[in-house]
C-alpha cells in the first residue's frame, strides 16, 4: 500500500493562479452546506456584481500584498493541488 506524500506550502505570487483556480470549487462545495445558489452568471457570489471568475481575482490580491499578516498556503497531495488555507493573523 503507497501512502500519500501530503505537502503545505506558503504559495508565492508566482503560483497565487492554482489558488484561484480551486477557489470557484471551494465556493462550490460550501454551496451545499450554506444552501447557496450560483447568480445569474453562474459565479457563486452574493449579487450580481462578478459576472465573470476573472473579477475575483483582484479580490485575491491581497493575500500576496500583506505578507506579514496574511499568508495563503497550498495544499498538494503527491506535488498536485488538493485545497488552500488562508490564514490571516490577528488584528
Amino acid at each position: 500500500m503507497s501512502q500519500n506524500k501530503i505537502t503545505i506550502e506558503l504559495c508565492m505570487r508566482d503560483q497565487k493562479f492554482i489558488i484561484n483556480n480551486l477557489y470557484p470549487l471551494y465556493l462550490h462545495d460550501l454551496a451545499e452546506i450554506r444552501g447557496e445558489l450560483p447568480n445569474k452568471y453562474g459565479v457563486f457570489e452574493e449579487d450580481d456584481e462578478y459576472k465573470t471568475l476573472q473579477q475575483q481575482i483582484p479580490v485575491f490580491d491581497i493575500w500576496w500584498e500583506n505578507k506579514k499578516v496574511l499568508y495563503p498556503y497550498l495544499i498538494k497531495v503527491d506535488q498536485l493541488p488538493a485545497g488552500f488555507a488562508l490564514i490571516a493573523t490577528p488584528p
